[in-house]
């Protein structure tokens, strides 16, 4: 990373960091969002869409790479000031989502059905996706081949990151 050499290059990862905190506060589900709450997007998905996102496809490493972007600019900047409250109400709101998630059947109150599309692009059992039974793993319907991969590198900081 350049930006322990580059302050403009430090302050903009940083505002991007902050939009995408801002983001899964917003909707922890939804993996595109809108500059501004315009409407724009797939609004015609069945899900509980609003005008700032685009897509309501539930990824879980939407919630992972913006954790690990702060972990890797603070360990390039040494800037702590990243790890606010705003922070850690993210983490607590990706771990919640992640816990509901373990029993998404039960818990979850998820659902997208996008019309006319394959089945790769919406979820079948009215938006709900296929049965599941528990595992202790958290579900995710899109980009599943990213999971394990989020988990083992992500979640472990996480925790560290939550003991501080």
């Amino acid at each position: 990373m350049v930006a322990s050499e580059d302050q403009q290059i430090a302050s903009m990862i940083k505002g991007v960091l902050r939009r995408q905190f801002d983001y899964i506060l917003k909707d922890p589900y939804a993996n595109t969002f809108n500059e501004t709450a315009n409407g724009s997007g797939y609004q015609d998905d069945e899900t509980d869409m609003s005008p700032i996102v685009w897509e309501r496809k539930y990824e879980i490493d939407s919630l992972c790479f913006p954790i690990q972007l702060a972990y890797f600019y603070w360990k390039e900047t040494n800037d702590l000031s990243i790890f606010d409250n705003t922070f850690f109400n993210v983490v607590r709101t990706i771990l919640k989502t992640w816990k509901v998630e373990q029993n998404h059947d039960e818990q979850s109150s998820y659902r997208f059905h996008r019309k006319n599309v394959s089945l790769i692009d919406t979820l079948p059992n009215d938006g709900k996706g296929s049965e599941t039974a528990w595992t202790g793993m958290t579900w995710t319907r899109f980009r599943q081949v990213m999971m394990l991969v989020c988990l083992v590198i992500t979640f472990p900081r996480i925790c560290l990151l939550l003991l501080y």
